[in-house]
């Protein structure tokens, strides 16, 4: 009988062994009993190793998967930071707050962060090491993963306005600083439009637009000045200083100066003087100071058939632009008066916004008694332009300074109408158009920017004028109407105080206290909100806290990013990217 190889060696290893193993071998060879376990015992070898592979695979799992929720974490982190310079601190925190160190016993091996500033991608890279539980038996100690997660910044269709505060308090340094609260703004707005356009000077879904406010808002086309080619420059033809449009009927002007603009008093006393050479021609002797006479509101007329349009504004006026119109019209709130102590609103009223929301959007709206159809803005000529320095003094700061308030003797109702007018939503053509980048275009009109000395803060004037130019409706429709695709629209509304009550300016004396004025504001950004308008408010260098619970209820939401305390200059600056941040829209490549 042939005998294989591997028998002999059993045979030989048997042989070896002594007299007592052989006899015990014996045994259990002819026990079937024994048989059976010695082959159990074998099998049970692989089923063990399978076991261990499927554990450490499932370990090696889990591994991955926190790995890759940690780098998709940091990822997400760093494209909110794209352009920031502690951009990639702020990824290395996020992975490490989501993959602890030494998780399941592991090693980080790599981690990389790629940016892309070109296409506006962020990539991140990681693997990590475990050590295998029963693996290391087969001779595999150890198992790595890695894993890696790129974001695409991108913005959708987004129309954004920023509203500045020009109030004369803003020429102020910020507390603790040096610096001016306007240029600390200006340099904050700077950094959300460069994180908003990154590299590009133009992006084609992006729209951006600009605001100053003030006690008035200038509602002329920044950059112009009514009546010259340019400010400073020539005059323009007379012909083309306005145009007029016809409405198809007639409506009541509301801006009823007989209730609440006692301006041309010559209804009630027959003195008025037009062109006063002297203090006498304003306060005539024998007379006492109330007998004081104004004319304003010019070219004013009872009803209108149509509406005109200045050649540098886009907004329609009841009346043909005085000749030294400085860019500032009256708020629409015109047809209401205080009566008694408790100082109810007319009943025509268009303060009362939930009524009235069309009102600030420029829009036909009846208001029932008086039919009160705003269809245009009444232009304030000199009556509203503060005289400093004027040979007849007090008297003639302006012919608004003793409107409806003429006992309190103070002449504190009239403010300067600011220098510079509002930045219409600036597209991505706008380099064809003028030669300047759209980029570029907002950035030269933040640097323009100049604070009102002797102006003071009426918030509710630069929200409402924010959100105009926001929408696509008349007097401004450069906003994006309906574009197919997903679209976000934000308002940015910054103030450094709270509001101040001026009886006699552009809202006139309805709002001669200040929970009057907070209550409007209120109501105005109510209206923006239920548009689906974000609305973003920032308390810069002032600590109040009546302000802040204000601020807070005008933002969408009450905390960051949408409500914004910044005491300081840094602060400013991070609000500014943490809101530009915000609206950037992030989603995963892959």
């Amino acid at each position: 009988m042939k005998v294989s190889a591997r028998a002999k060696s059993l045979l030989r290893m048997i042989g070896g062994m002594p007299e007592v193993s052989r006899r015990r071998l014996r045994s259990l060879l002819a026990d079937a009993r024994g048989v059976t376990a010695v082959m159990m015992g074998v099998a049970v070898i692989p089923l063990i190793g399978a076991i261990g592979i499927g554990t450490d695979t499932t370990m090696a799992y889990l591994l991955k998967s926190r790995l890759s929720s940690a780098v998709d974490a940091a990822a997400l982190a760093g494209g909110r930071v794209f352009f920031e310079a502690d951009r990639n601190a702020d990824v290395q925190r996020f992975f490490d707050a989501n993959f602890p160190a030494a998780y399941m016993g592991a090693t980080v091996n790599s981690f990389t962060i790629v940016p892309d500033a070109e296409n506006e991608t962020l990539t991140v890279q990681a693997s990590a090491t475990m050590p295998t539980v029963f693996m290391h038996f087969f001779g595999i100690s150890e198992i790595t993963v890695s894993t890696e997660s790129t974001v695409a910044r991108t913005t959708t269709v987004l129309d954004v306005v920023l509203a500045v505060d020009l109030s004369g308090s803003m020429l102020d340094p910020v507390p603790g600083s040096t610096t001016s609260r306007i240029d600390a703004a200006k340099a904050a707005a700077t950094e959300l439009v460069t994180v908003l356009f990154g590299t590009d000077e133009a992006k084609d879904f992006l729209r951006v637009g600009l605001v100053p406010w003030a006690g008035k808002v200038n509602v002329a086309d920044r950059g112009t000045q009514y009546g010259k080619e340019y400010p400073g420059g020539p005059d323009l033809p007379p012909g083309s200083l306005y145009t007029s449009v016809e409405l198809g009927q007639t409506y009541n002007n509301p801006y009823d100066r007989d209730r609440v603009y006692y301006f041309d008093y010559d209804k009630r006393y027959p003195y008025r003087v037009e062109d006063p050479e002297s203090p006498g021609d304003f306060h005539p002797s024998g007379k006492s100071w109330y007998y004081l006479r104004r004319y304003v509101l010019q070219n004013w007329t009872a009803t209108y058939d149509r509406v005109y349009y200045a050649h540098n504004s886009a907004v329609p006026l009841l009346t043909i632009p005085p000749d030294d119109w400085n860019g500032c019209v009256y708020g629409r709130y015109a047809r209401s008066y205080d009566t008694g102590d408790n100082y109810p609103r007319h009943p025509d009223s268009s303060t009362d916004l939930g009524n009235a929301a069309h009102d600030v959007m420029g829009q036909v709206a009846d208001h029932g008694a008086g039919n009160l159809d705003w269809m245009g803005w009444m232009p304030m000529g000199k009556e509203g332009n503060a005289v400093p320095g004027h040979s007849l003094g007090y008297w003639l700061r302006c012919d608004l300074d003793r409107m409806n308030n003429y006992w309190d003797g103070i002449a504190h109702e009239c403010t300067p109408c600011p220098v510079s007018g509002i930045t219409r939503l600036v597209d991505s053509g706008a380099e064809i158009a003028t030669g300047v980048t759209q980029k570029q275009t907002i950035l030269n009109a933040i640097s323009e920017l100049q604070a009102v000395s002797g102006s003071y803060t009426n918030i509710p004037q630069g929200l409402a004028w924010g959100w105009r130019v926001v929408s696509p409706d008349i007097p401004f429709t450069e906003g994006t109407s309906d574009p197919g695709v997903e679209r976000e629209r934000a308002v940015i509304l910054l103030t450094d105080g709270a509001n101040t009550v001026r009886n006699g300016d552009a809202f006139n004396r309805t709002q001669n206290d200040e929970w009057r004025r907070d209550d409007m504001l209120e109501d105005v950004a109510d209206a923006v909100k239920g548009e689906d308008i974000f609305v973003y408010t920032i308390q810069f260098a002032n600590s109040s806290g009546d302000l802040a619970t204000l601020m807070r209820n005008v933002a969408s939401e009450p905390e960051a990013p949408f409500y914004q305390y910044a005491p300081s200059e840094e602060e400013l600056s991070q609000a500014f990217k943490e809101i530009a941040n915000n609206l950037a829209n992030l989603h995963l490549s892959k």
